[in-house]
């Protein structure tokens, strides 16, 4: 629902390991590792379309996906491309995984709301997770929902989505007059409720207040929140206060590129930067992409013939082919 994770795992002693597996010297032995991509490559990886489609789990399997069967920018596409997501490379087709250990006895791990991830058994343990919704990050909830309304089969919402943010008095009472409190708070440690206050606000707390914006900015989505006058004016004028910060703030700009993004999805093809397009398909689940494409068109007829390769059981051979011929 757009929650944060804390895991922490629970002590074991050395006649309980199944192996003796030592985390660089700590003496505390790895019990979970999780595996992080960028939210910008969850369409790549988790594969929607295809489950509501099939009924069946299908998404990219980490550890059993051929290189020749992963989409390629050709070199000059790769170069003018740029990066869209928070990698930084140039040729940001392909997700830059974080790989992160979680220690019997060791410190507790963080997991960010809505990223995909994979999370791997390395021992039998015990491990005790609290998961908790930030009024902060509300725009966390939202980005669940939107996921959330393209699938098949609707998740189980925790109560604070389905009945706190649909209780008009509880949004304005325990989420929006708080925080518009706090930032009002920090406006007057500045001398007062005026663009010039907002200027002089430390780097931190600016931030804070910056990203309190974003959070409310998201109960005016009137398709999932409910809406009244007293919240969304608040709401309204705070944003029009910070409105030139909104518009230079990081995260607000890839949150939109994610919406904007989940609205141009579609199975069959798989789009990048909106000048890169590749067939694509998928074998037992598992997604397999065509070459580079410069038009949708073209990459659908790719498509085309990778299903008949696909009913003939020829589909490495002739993908490795066309990859070829298109290099």
């Amino acid at each position: 629902g757009g929650e944060f994770v804390l895991q922490v795992g629970l002590p074991i002693s050395s006649k309980q390991l199944s192996e003796p597996c030592d985390w660089n010297g700590t003496g505390k032995p790895i019990v979970k590792i999780f595996i992080f991509a960028d939210k910008s490559y969850y369409k790549m990886i988790m594969q929607d379309l295809e489950t509501n489609k099939t009924g069946r789990s299908a998404c990219l399997d980490l550890l059993d996906t051929p290189t020749e069967y992963l989409p390629e920018l050709q070199k000059e596409d790769a170069v003018a491309g740029g990066s869209s997501s928070s990698s930084g490379d140039e040729d940001d087709i392909l997700p830059v995984f974080w790989v992160a250990p979680l220690l019997a006895g060791g410190y507790p791990l963080l997991s960010p709301p809505n990223v995909p991830h994979m999370v791997l058994t390395a021992q039998n343990c015990v491990m005790i997770e609290q998961r908790r919704i930030s009024k902060l990050f509300l725009d966390e909830v939202e980005y669940f929902l939107r996921r959330a309304a393209g699938w098949n089969q609707p998740p189980i919402f925790y109560d604070f989505i389905q009945k706190d943010l649909q209780d008009k008095g509880e949004i304005l009472n325990s989420i929006v007059k708080p925080l518009l409190k706090q930032v009002e708070t920090y406006l007057a440690e500045c001398g007062g409720n005026d663009s010039e206050s907002v200027s002089r606000l430390s780097q931190d707390k600016l931030k804070i207040a910056v990203r309190i914006c974003c959070s409310l900015k998201t109960l005016l989505v009137a398709d999932f929140f409910p809406q009244f006058e007293e919240a969304s004016a608040q709401i309204s004028k705070l944003l029009d206060q910070f409105s030139d910060y909104l518009q230079t703030d990081h995260r607000e700009k890839v949150r939109q590129s994610l919406v904007e993004d989940m609205r141009k999805e579609e199975n069959g093809v798989y789009g990048h930067n909106g000048k890169s397009f590749f067939a694509l398909v998928h074998e037992k689940g598992c997604p397999r992409w065509g070459p580079h494409r410069s038009s949708r068109a073209d990459a659908m007829k790719d498509r085309k013939k990778l299903k008949r390769a696909c009913m003939e059981r020829k589909l490495h051979d002739t993908l490795v082919q066309m990859k070829r011929e298109a290099a």
